[in-house]
């Protein structure tokens, strides 16, 4: 669980739902350097509305606070990533706005002891709001109301993932070789691993049309930012020489 100052009851519906498929939890707070009046910690209300919904269930939780702010999105979900890795067999990816709702964890555990697959697709739909032009953070959200598709959301647990360039390009090792587990079609830097849809019902509701205004605004504004950098520099992270521009109007792509 990747979260920054997100609303208590949103982090607890987040973590009732992880509760359908996991075992554990591990959620890693923290702004971006680039994100709006970014702090390093979330109120500690946050951290207590996702050690309670995680208490409610029986859930093993690890919660971890950095002292400093995130260089970027690479950065800190390279860092979940590994944390994760450590003593699992899959890791199953949310931001606090993905809210698992339909899992048979006993089913979900059959089918992937039996896999060959190391990335595996699961059913996304993101809920229309009436208000869609006002709730979305970007264009891509906007475009996505009353759409379900299928993305990556299931990671076997390979040595050294990282994320390169964007954030949904996943990289490790596998056969003492780098690959891709999740990128772009057509980046061959490294060859690419085969993408296995997952059979048992397994749906995420990708509920980012109704966040609050305040987690909107700063988004949007932390979006249309990464847009610049993307532009000039081809990667997200790692990018302090560019002058900080937060748009909290235009909506970006």
């Amino acid at each position: 669980l990747n979260w920054y100052d997100e609303p208590e009851w949103q982090l607890k519906d987040c973590v009732n739902g992880l509760a359908l498929s996991c075992d554990r939890i591990v959620a890693l707070d923290g702004a971006y350097k680039r994100f709006p009046n970014g702090k390093p910690k979330s109120p500690a209300a946050q951290v207590n509305a996702i050690r309670r919904a995680a208490d409610k269930h029986k859930i093993e939780c690890l919660i971890l606070q950095p002292d400093h702010l995130w260089e970027g999105q690479l950065e800190k979900r390279t860092y979940l990533m590994n944390i994760a890795a450590i003593g699992s067999d899959w890791i199953a990816t949310v931001d606090a706005d993905h809210i698992i709702v339909r899992c048979d964890k006993e089913q979900l555990d059959e089918e992937l002891k039996e896999l060959d697959f190391d990335c595996v697709d699961v059913t996304y739909y993101t809920p229309k709001n009436r208000k869609t032009k006002k709730t979305a953070s970007g264009l891509w959200h906007r475009q996505q109301a009353g759409t379900t598709e299928s993305l990556m959301h299931l990671f076997r647990a390979l040595p050294q993932i990282r994320l390169e360039h964007h954030h949904y390009w996943y990289s490790a090792i596998k056969d003492e070789k780098r690959v891709w587990m999740w990128t772009d079609p057509g980046n061959n830097k490294y060859p690419i691993l085969p993408h296995y849809e997952l059979q048992v019902e397994y749906r995420i509701e990708h509920r980012c049309l109704f966040r609050e205004q305040k987690q909107i605004l700063a988004n949007r504004a932390f979006c249309g930012d990464r847009e610049t950098i993307v532009k000039e520099t081809g990667q997200e992270d790692h990018c302090d020489w560019i002058p900080i521009v937060h748009d909290y109007k235009r909506i970006p792509r």
